[in-house]
């Protein structure tokens, strides 16, 4: 469905969806332990339902309860079919956690997934015992990993370090995760470690990786909260930034989450930014060109480069190279996109330049990526009209958007 979204302020409160990142890790975490586990949240998306999926296929049992989740944990099927929609966290993740449980399985892949980087995690484990071999879209899983080195590419996604991370405790001897050419994303390993933490799993951090000690059992805490998105939160801080005052509720000031730096940048921009424990409140200034390194909150760049569309003076985004291998190649969409609400912007040297000022009203493309749609909808809180050529993409990570934007005040209409 098309939409088009009219000049609007936004003021006014929400409370912030659970992060789709911490979802992940809980539900496998929750998953591979005996017992129960309740995960109040508000979770959502079809990222969240493609891991639910594929860990209901070994055996657990996740169900709506009234404040979230509840997951019974328990691997009963060896053999399985599951599908890992368009979520690359879902196939990185489960990918190690089949193979050490020595699942033979059939991993299906919808849309641009199928053509995502995954070899890199591939030559891993298949070096330690898995047997794995892509045919299309699906992904067919065999034997079983032994303990030992794993030796991981830390460059091209921690996706993959996470998911060697949960699945490593279950293997029956002991491991090192050896991370060769650094690490991207780092943010989101200490989430991981975070979730393994909370469901007594032990590690030990060396210079260069990790030693996971084998044999473990996930032990389920009973309750684990899944803290409020702050990937989600970028694009409401952008709109309170362009256009009015927009207060969100329930976020961790203190998260790991590498995006929770949006604050920090919006503050630098020139915003005005009120912040406790546990809400921000984002208050429209004028704002002011920025220059920041988006290598370990790559997620955050299409929110931001269409907030710096309306500052004054020209900002740079460094460490935009990952972009390209997203739910579509975001850096080519960013710069359309700005490029036709009249926003000059180019790679330069590795970097984006955002030529800021004097945004128009234009037509704008989804790419099939819900960050580039929410991004667009959200440049209407510049006061310019614009128009996306579809909005479906959101129900990725969070099909609520529009419901939201409404709430504070945002002006849309959805045209067939």
């Amino acid at each position: 469905m098309r939409a088009k979204a009219f000049p609007s302020e936004l003021v006014g409160e929400i409370t912030v969806p659970a992060s789709k990142s911490v979802a992940h890790r809980l539900l496998i975490c929750s998953s591979l332990s005996d017992g129960e586990t309740g995960i109040p949240g508000r979770i959502e998306g079809d990222d969240i339902l493609a891991t639910s999926e594929c860990l209901s296929a070994l055996g657990a049992v996740i169900e709506k309860s009234e404040d979230g989740l509840r997951v019974k944990g328990g691997i009963k099927n060896l053999t399985v079919k599951a599908c890992a929609k368009e979520s690359g966290s879902t196939l990185r993740f489960l990918l190690p956690v089949y193979s050490a449980l020595g699942v033979k399985a059939e991993i299906k892949l919808c849309g641009r997934l199928a053509y995502r980087p995954i070899e890199g995690l591939f030559k891993t484990l298949e070096s330690r015992g898995a047997m794995l071999k892509k045919e299309g879209d699906t992904i067919k899983v065999d034997g079983v990993l032994s303990g030992g080195k794993f030796i991981v590419d830390g460059s091209v996604s921690s996706q993959y370090i996470s998911g060697l991370l949960f699945a490593l405790p279950l293997l029956d001897s002991d491991s090192e995760l050896i991370i060769e050419n650094g690490i991207v994303s780092k943010g989101y390993i200490d989430l991981t470690l975070e979730a393994l933490s909370k469901f007594n799993i032990k590690y030990e951090t060396t210079k260069n990786g990790f030693i996971v000690p084998g044999r473990q059992k996930y032990a389920t805490p009973h309750k684990v909260e899944a803290e409020a998105d702050w990937s989600s939160a970028s694009f409401f801080a952008v709109g309170g930034a362009l256009s009015g005052a927009v207060k969100l509720n329930g976020i961790n000031i203190n998260s790991k989450q590498s995006d929770r730096v949006v604050i920090e940048l919006l503050k630098e921009a020139g915003a005005k930014v009120e912040e406790d424990e546990r809400f921000a409140l984002v208050s429209k200034e004028s704002l002011n060109a920025i220059s920041f390194d988006a290598e370990n909150c790559p997620d955050l760049v299409p929110a931001m480069a269409m907030c710096l569309a309306f500052a004054k003076g020209v900002s740079r985004i460094s460490g935009v190279g990952r972009l390209k291998d997203k739910e579509s190649d975001r850096l080519t969409a960013v710069i359309n996109n700005l490029n036709a609400i009249g926003i000059k912007s180019e790679l330069d040297g590795g970097a984006l330049k955002i030529y800021g000022g004097g945004a128009r009203s234009g037509k704008t493309l989804s790419y099939s990526d819900h960050r580039i749609v929410m991004s667009s909808l959200i440049s209407s809180a510049g006061g310019i009209e614009v128009e996306t050529d579809s909005v479906n993409p959101i129900s990725k990570s969070y099909p609520s958007f529009v419901e939201d934007f409404k709430k504070l005040g945002g002006k849309i209409e959805i045209l067939k």
